[in-house]
């Protein structure tokens, strides 16, 4: 085939067009005509500039009429840098050849809706041929080339933001309201609107503060009731709304007041002029009735629960369900929740109406009523003795959870001292005890005439081994030398030391031994570990003395008893794997040493009591401890060995005892597990079921306030179906107590006459000063007792007192919802 003339296609390409026209396809509105690039864009407005206000209006120039139908945002982009895939809000409009784009105005206080943000780059890019998606001329040709362009915005301080290219001129004006000015008989659910002019609002001042709505009069009596709502800013460049959203319905037969404050400011800053006020009046509607219901679910807890007065159980022993407690192994929960984040050291004074004294068994007890007791992991809690000095008793509602340390354990001895004198001598103290146990016994420090050899036994403890004295001094005229004591912490007393011998090698006795467990004197463990008695001090170290120069030297104090505890709750106990619990003797003090003479080294004391029960299940972590060891004996430190001293004798070694429920797997035995992984100091430790009988405190689930949202609602009492509860055969108590709105704290009921000192004796301590305020607490059944106070706020209290007869396995009563009708 013979090669065609360059020339020919060109010939060719410029006829095709008009070929394609003359055969009657080409229009403008849909053929392929118009399709080639013809079309330019010659400006932008903001092309390449810094400091753009967030408000500026983007204009575009082309050169030709557009399609309106093709100016979209792909067509179009402006987008947020730095990735460029986030189109701006806004709208465009387009008249013949010229494009604006209207980014979206702000509506938020921090302007964070708006559609340029400050200190923000941003790219315009307009796609061109051979893109088919382009901008397109009225005649359908696109765009010749693809087009882009940048800008940026001001600063957020920048005075220049926002700038005026508004479309109505100063001042920004209230132009209407709805309902008008004067409006009666106006619906109660009427939309409460503020029409402005076409000056866009600065959202900041569109707020609470400066648009306000106030009650000035209800059924004919003059009133100041401030009305809770929230004014809601709707603009763009021609049009600015702004509407009231009351939070609750209105009253009716009521005459309101709505305020617009001339604080209220237009985005460049020029506050409305002048401030506006209107006034309308609500019609006396036919009643509406209303409902608040609570669900007992552990959603719902998390904001109705009063947890500082609720002591029963919230989706807890029952699921989905207020339930009671079986209070009667928890006590009252007076003492709030042992729950510290960091070392605590505990008094009886700490707890003045959890602390009451308890006799059982013939052993008086400090009882401390916990709601809850968590102790976490790296938390040391130690709990002193009383000035009764009695076996402390925690008590707990809720789970017992211990990850730290626990502890009531003996104090150090003091040693002895290390200076002579010639008669008196220095007093070296013995440790103090845990609650329920003995502290250590002080050094004799009178004054000694001649060969006199005074030594201080350990306190005896009821119920519990004394600790042994110090062992007395040689005959021999000098060099005499005495040990010391061991406490009895097993309710044994401790062994005397043995006196000083007269020869080089046994010029000290040898200290006494603690107190025998009752294994080791071949009797059987307490297995009731009732009393729960602490452990005897430590005696002190003897005298030491050198007769041919009259020289004295004091002995050593003997270590604290460790102290009983009894862990008991109403609900599962848990010592998981760093959890400790700790009764130990404290350690005697150690005897110092002199040229050739010296007081003895004093006992350690007896270890204490554990008791730790359970109306649920236990668990103990595999690194658990309990320990009741007795503390060590006091030490000779001198080098030489002839003259040999007295060691004081270690304290005697404590009980521990575990109880729980009934294991349903193995009858008899108890529901513990984990305790053979654990640290026990007492080998011996026993076991036991916990089955405890008896009404006990009352369960108590109370509701935090609720806003009913109408002004002076007509409470009706409630029916059957209001109320879904499982009784069984206890007593269940439904209360409520109302509130008015506090006007100085608008959104939370006004207590100002909550009685808080108790001033009429009768121990509760929210007796109402004033009805008109406050409400007594009243049985849900006589709520219309309440009405026309003027009451809104609403709280619900449910007490649930079990029989005599109920035990840890018997259904407990519980309420699934409650609902709570009112009319306005």
């Amino acid at each position: 085939m013979d090669r065609i003339p360059r020339w020919m296609f060109i010939l060719a390409i410029a006829v095709l067009p008009v070929m394609v026209a003359g055969c009657g396809s080409g229009s403008s509105s849909g053929g392929q005509a118009g399709t080639g690039g013809t079309l330019v864009l010659l400006d932008v407005s903001v092309g390449d500039f810094d400091g753009v206000p967030l408000n500026e209006i983007i204009e575009f120039e082309f050169s030709d009429d557009l399609n309106p139908d093709t100016v979209r945002p792909d067509t179009i982009q402006i987008r947020l840098g730095p990735n460029w895939g986030k189109q701006v809000a806004g709208d465009f409009e387009v008249e013949g050849r010229f494009v604006k784009f209207f980014p979206r105005l702000p509506v938020l206080p921090d302007l964070s809706d708006g559609g340029l943000q400050p200190a923000s780059d941003y790219r315009i890019t307009l796609p061109g041929q051979p893109k088919v998606a382009t901008v397109r001329s009225s005649g359908n040709d696109r765009l010749k080339k693809k087009f882009v362009h940048s800008f940026r915005t001001a600063a957020a301080g920048d005075p220049n933001l926002f700038r005026d290219n508004f479309i109505d001129p100063l001042p920004p004006t209230v132009l209407f309201v709805n309902p008008p000015d004067g409006a009666q008989e106006v619906p109660a659910d009427s939309e409460i609107t503020i029409t402005f002019n076409r000056r866009p609002l600065h959202p900041a001042t569109v707020n609470t503060s400066n648009i306000t709505l106030t009650m000035v009069e209800r059924m004919g009596v003059p009133v100041s009731r401030p009305i809770s709502g929230t004014p809601t800013l709707t603009q763009s460049h021609d049009s600015v709304v702004v509407v009231f959203v009351p939070t609750f319905p209105l009253a009716d037969d009521a005459t309101y007041e709505l305020h617009v404050d001339r604080r209220v400011a237009d985005l460049v800053g020029n506050d409305i002029e002048p401030s506006f006020d209107s006034t309308f009046s609500i019609r006396d509607e036919p009643p509406r009735y209303s409902e608040i219901t609570w669900n007992y679910t552990e959603i719902e807890k998390q904001t109705l629960a009063d947890l500082e007065n609720t002591t029963a159980s919230w989706n807890e022993a029952v699921e989905n369900a207020l339930a009671a407690l079986f209070t009667v192994a928890g006590g009252n929960g007076t003492a709030g929740d042992l729950a510290p984040t960091s070392n605590q050291q505990f008094d009886p004074s700490d707890f003045p109406r959890g602390h009451e004294i308890l006799t059982e068994d013939g052993q008086s007890y400090d009882v401390y009523n916990f709601r809850s007791i968590n102790i976490p992991n790296n938390v040391v809690v130690r709990f002193e003795a009383s000035d009764d000095n009695y076996p402390a008793k925690l008590l707990s509602l809720k789970p017992i959870q211990i990850n730290g340390t626990l502890t009531i354990s003996g104090g150090d001895g003091e040693n002895g001292e290390k200076s002579g004198t010639n008669t008196k001598l220095v007093v070296a103290k013995g440790g103090e005890s845990g609650p329920g146990g003995t502290s250590g016994a002080d050094s004799y420090s009178g004054t000694v005439i001649g060969s006199s050899v005074p030594t201080q036994d350990g306190p005896d403890v009821e119920y519990g081994g004394g600790g042994g004295k110090g062992g007395g001094s040689s005959a021999y005229s000098r060099y005499c030398y005495a040990g010391g004591g061991g406490g009895g912490g097993s309710r044994t007393p401790g062994k005397d030391g043995t006196r000083g011998g007269y020869n080089y090698s046994s010029w000290a006795g040898a200290g006494g031994k603690g107190g025998k467990s009752a294994t080791e004197r071949g009797y059987p463990p307490n297995e009731e570990r009732q009393p729960n008695v602490g452990g005897a001090g430590g005696g002190s170290g003897g005298l030491g003395f050198y007769g041919y120069y009259s020289w004295r030297n004091g002995g050593a104090g003997g270590g604290g008893g460790g102290g009983a505890i009894t862990l008991q709750g109403a609900s599962s106990v848990t010592i998981g794997s760093t959890g400790r619990i700790l009764a130990d003797g404290g350690p005697g003090g150690d005897q110092a040493p002199r040229t050739s003479y010296y007081g003895g080294a004093a006992g350690g004391g007896g270890g204490g009591s554990i008791l730790i029960r359970a109306t649920g299940t236990m668990t103990f972590g595999s690194g658990a401890t309990l320990s009741v060891a007795g503390g060590t004996g006091g030490l000779y430190t001198w080098t030489y060995t002839y003259y040999k001293g007295g060691e004081g004798g270690d304290g005697g070694t404590g009980y521990i005892r575990l109880e729980a429920r009934e294991d349903e797997n193995a009858p008899g035995k108890p529901l513990i597990t984990g305790d053979s992984g654990a640290t026990m100091t007492y080998p011996e430790y026993s076991k036991g079921v916990y089955a405890p009988k008896g009404g006990g405190a009352p369960s108590v689930g109370q509701t935090t306030w609720e806003n009913l949202g109408v002004f002076d609602p007509i409470m009706v009492a409630p029916k059957v179906e209001d109320i879904v509860a499982t009784l069984y055969n206890d007593s269940m108590t439904i209360e409520v107590q109302m509130a008015i709105e506090d006007q100085n704290n608008l959104g939370n009921p006004n207590l100002n006459a909550m009685d808080i000192t108790d001033s009429d004796g009768d121990g509760e301590y929210d007796d109402t000063l004033n009805p008109a305020q406050l409400s007594e607490w009243t049985n849900i059944y006589d709520i219309e007792d309440l009405n026309g106070n003027g009451h809104q706020y609403l709280r619900t209290r449910i007490t649930f007192q079990l029989d005599d007869e109920q035990t840890p396995d018997h259904p407990l009563p519980y309420l699934d919802f409650l609902r709570v009708r009112f009319k306005f």
